[in-house]
């Protein structure tokens, strides 16, 4: 008995993303989806860039921060989904 409770116990903390997993992208209108990384000094141009699905990069959890330097962006991009649980927001001030 007590080896399936030890078992069941590694199952579940194994299907629990842990809050230190997730990350935060940055998306700027002066960034680039080629060669950024979706850091605040290398982000990605595209919205689009971070949430498809088949780039692998946003997951559960993760948090996209919308960049505007110099207090203006326009993100012409039509089609964008969510598909996992995530938050998407304006960088403070911007």
């Amino acid at each position: 008995m007590r080896t399936l409770a030890l078992l069941l116990a590694g199952l579940a903390s194994a299907t629990v993303p842990a809050a230190a997993e997730a990350r935060e992208w940055f998306v700027s209108t002066t960034g680039d989806d080629a060669k950024g990384q979706g850091t605040s000094k290398a982000p990605f141009r595209t919205v689009m860039r971070v949430l498809n699905t088949s780039n692998g990069v946003a997951r559960t959890g993760d948090t996209v921060t919308l960049r505007a330097p110099g207090g203006t962006a326009t993100y012409n991009e039509c089609d964008v989904r969510l598909r996992v649980p995530l938050t998407l927001r304006s960088y403070p001030g911007e």
